[in-house]
This record gives C-alpha cells, sequence and structure tokens, in this order.
C-alpha cells in the first residue's frame, strides 16, 4: 500500500460508513410503509408482520456493522491525525489535514495555503513532498 492510499482509507472507510447509513434510512422507510399500510387495511396477517420485522432485524444487523465500522473510522483518523501531526513542517501538516482527514478541494488548499493549484499538486509541489515527509515519520515510527 502507498502513502497515499494508506492515507485515503479514512475517505473510504467514511463513504462505506454513509452508505451503510443512507441503507438504513431506506430500510427505516419501508418498515414505515409496511406499518402504514398494515394500520391503513387492518391487515394483521403473519406473513406482512413478518415482512415487518425482516426489516427490522436487517435494519439492526446494518447498524452494528455501522457502530464497528464507526469505531474504526475514528480509530484511523486518531491515528492519522497523531501521525500528520509528527510532520515538522506546518504547511505540509495543514495540506495533509485539510486533504485526507477533512477531505477538502485541492482549489481550496491552494488558497488556504496561498500557494497556486500547480504548485500544490503538479510532480516535485508542496504535496509531494508532505508527502515524503510523512513517510518518513512512518519510517520512523516503523523503526520504533
Amino acid at each position: 500500500m502507498t502513502t497515499v492510499e494508506y492515507l485515503k482509507q479514512l475517505y473510504k472507510l467514511e463513504n462505506e460508513v454513509k452508505s451503510k447509513n443512507e441503507i438504513v434510512e431506506k430500510l427505516r422507510s419501508q418498515a414505515e410503509k409496511v406499518t402504514s399500510s398494515l394500520n391503513q387495511s387492518h391487515v394483521t396477517s403473519s406473513h406482512n408482520n413478518g415482512s415487518r420485522e425482516d426489516i427490522i432485524i436487517k435494519m439492526i444487523d446494518m447498524q452494528e456493522v455501522i457502530i464497528s465500522d464507526t469505531n474504526r473510522l475514528l480509530d484511523l483518523r486518531m491515528t492519522i491525525i497523531e501521525q500528520i501531526n509528527r510532520v515538522r513542517n506546518t504547511n505540509y501538516r495543514l495540506l495533509l489535514l485539510n486533504r485526507y482527514v477533512n477531505f477538502k478541494t485541492w482549489e481550496w488548499i491552494a488558497e488556504d495555503l496561498g500557494k497556486t493549484y500547480q504548485g500544490i499538486v503538479y510532480r516535485g509541489g508542496i504535496h509531494d513532498r508532505a508527502i515524503k515527509a510523512f513517510e518518513s515519520v512512518l519510517k520512523e515510527s516503523e523503526e520504533n
């Protein structure tokens, strides 16, 4: 895994949690529709109740997965922030935090640092130097 891939884990995991939360909301909506149609027609057949129960069980299962993923996300976020905080150069730290923890755009970062977009992202730019500085931090922690 490259250093950038390591840092991008946070973004991917956060998007996974968001997607799973959307699934829970869709399940909740389905459960409410089942309940609403049951109330309107006054039907209490076991088939309809089972369907609602199945949806609720799936919601609970998904919520347990989300809690586990959220805990992993928080742990990873704290680890990456601690690692970034060991980078000595302030601009590099800001770039790494804003891009890989706060998920800011390159344009936003360039403006925040008072640099050009090209000066940030082109080969040999601040991003490349920040990644090298971060790699040094990772290497130091592996050696200790």
